[in-house]
């Protein structure tokens, strides 16, 4: 069951390197004796420094399968980097042939009157992965549902000069493709069609002297640290994507209104290897105040932030998007709130927040949203973050030194202890060891210069899942509900339909008040 449901979440990235295990060994010996047959050597390591010579720049867009879940599905990409550089060798390498495989490693080919041609196999990542052509398998396949197969008729592609532009010369038809393998298996990500269009990045630029201030952004679910400046009227945001930090948008400052416009370009998405922009949006949610609320993004031209000296906010979207025009979007800041980041802040971390709970008799697994912020709202490093879990009140170790703390993002599968949590945007999943506790735990914990500080610790009932608190033991036995408010994450009452993290607000008949905060999907 725990290792199921870990494959079935990371299906995405781990199809694409499964192959039938038992088969492995032999499928490498022959593609070992395959390679003897025609010439062709795997490189004992991919390319990955960027070789010397004269480097251009492009802008890719073509046709390509990916995986959905277990399934290579064709669609259309555009706004993804390209990079060639002309070799002083005499060869010429390009990054990332495949483009939704992005590695970061180089192929190397030859260029003769306008072609540029690239044999296979070549190594992307180890000595496995490697980028090959294939062909449409017309007669089957002894592998089921396997549509294409290794072309070893003629194992290799060419990219054709139009004016300015590069071509990827393959049929119409897709009866040829370039794709990634795993061994001799095709991982389902693979070509169709690719251009590669002459793209100069136009970031913006920052004048000299000017200084920038840490700040931090958060979100419902989100925070983190980024800059700002502030010169005169201008100014600049660094760091607002999180895989961009080095990218820059700049606005203007107004009688109390940040003003940012739509379409600046901010650098390379190395996750995805696309072009990003950022592109303000307004957001539109239909089905509200229903159990299922859906969210749609309308990209604008501007994005009004409200300015007080120190903090923004804003009543709509950050998007950072592959494109400045068509949503694509590859981070989405939800009702963004950036700030000024004070010298001296609390370092007692903010309590996990129950998002998930599977109850289950043989593996029940909790996950936890784990914010990294203070008690006060204020951004923690995440590098000094770490989490604990209990079971009926026992803090469970694991590993042979005892240990209790789970570095922030960092899994751990113990097989001795039976001790298996893992990560997910910034949420933690724990697989409970006892399925006879009553309650279990998560509680956070910050080290900083050589003091530790503990959050509240969130219990959930085992057999409801819904939270506990101390308060509750406390509470006479005879005390009636009065009511429940619900409050959003800036104190301001909402209703009970609200999604999202929230304070639920119970006020019973004796006067006391039970205050707990909780995710609500």
């Amino acid at each position: 069951m725990r290792k199921y449901y870990y494959l079935l979440l990371a299906a995405l990235t781990l199809s694409a390197f499964a192959g039938n295990a038992s088969e492995k060994s032999r499928e490498a010996s022959a593609t070992q004796e395959w390679q003897k047959e025609t010439g062709n050597v795997v490189a004992a390591s991919p390319i990955m420094d960027s070789p010397a010579g004269e480097r251009f720049t492009y802008k890719r867009n073509g046709k390509a399968y990916i995986l959905q879940g277990q399934i290579a599905v064709m669609g259309d990409y555009d706004f993804v980097y390209g990079e060639i550089i002309k070799g002083d060798d005499g060869y010429v390498y390009i990054k990332d042939l495949v483009s939704q495989f992005p590695t970061g490693a180089y192929v190397r080919g030859e260029e003769k009157d306008g072609v540029i041609t690239v044999n296979f196999p070549q190594s992307i990542r180890g000595e496995e992965i490697t980028v090959q052509a294939l062909m449409k398998n017309e007669e089957g396949s002894a592998e089921e549902g396997n549509d294409y197969i290794l072309d070893e008729e003629n194992n290799s592609v060419c990219l054709v000069r139009d004016g300015d532009n590069y071509v990827l010369d393959l049929p119409e038809d897709r009866s040829r493709l370039v794709g990634v393998f795993y061994s001799t298996y095709w991982t389902g990500c693979a070509d169709a069609a690719d251009i590669f269009v002459p793209f100069i990045p136009q970031p913006v630029v920052v004048p000299d002297g000017i200084a920038f201030k840490k700040w931090q952004l958060t979100t419902e679910d989100e925070a983190r640290f980024l800059e700002v400046a502030i010169d005169d009227s201008d100014i600049y945001v660094k760091g607002l994507s999180e895989y961009i930090p080095e990218g820059v948008i700049e606005g203007t400052l107004e009688d109390g209104i940040a003003y940012f416009y739509k379409g600046q370009y901010m650098g390379v998405d190395p996750r995805f290897n696309t072009l990003n922009y950022f592109c303000p949006a307004d957001i539109i949610i239909y089905n509200e105040g229903m159990e299922t609320e859906m969210v749609k993004y309308e990209i604008s031209d501007w994005a009004m932030l409200d300015y007080t000296g120190n903090a923004m906010t804003y009543d709509g979207a950050f998007i950072i998007n592959a494109g400045p025009e068509i949503l694509s979007a590859n981070e989405v800041y939800k009702y963004p709130e950036m700030e000024v980041y004070p010298e001296n802040i609390s370092w007692v971390p903010a309590a996990p927040l129950l998002s998930y709970y599977y109850p289950d008799p043989e593996e029940s697994f909790v996950w936890y949203a784990v914010i990294p912020k203070n008690v006060d709202g204020y951004v923690i490093e995440t590098s000094d973050l770490y989490v604990r879990f209990f079971e009926d009140g026992d803090l469970i170790s694991f590993g042979s030194d005892d240990e209790t703390d789970v570095p922030y993002g960092e899994g751990v599968d113990d097989e001795f202890t039976g001790f298996y949590v893992f990560w997910k945007d910034g949420e933690v999943c724990y697989f409970c060891r006892n399925m006879e506790a009553l309650t279990y735990g998560c509680q956070v914990v910050c080290k900083k210069d050589g003091k530790i500080y503990e959050s509240e610790m969130l219990v959930i009932d085992a057999v409801t899942g819904e939270p506990i608190t101390d308060s509750v033991d406390n509470l006479s036995s005879e005390a009636d509900v009065v009511r429940i408010e619900w409050y959003d994450m800036l104190g301001r009452k909402v209703s009970d339909a609200y999604h999202g993290i929230c304070m639920k607000k119970t006020i019973f008949s004796d006067g006391t008040i039970e205050s707990v905060k909780i995710y609500r999907k």
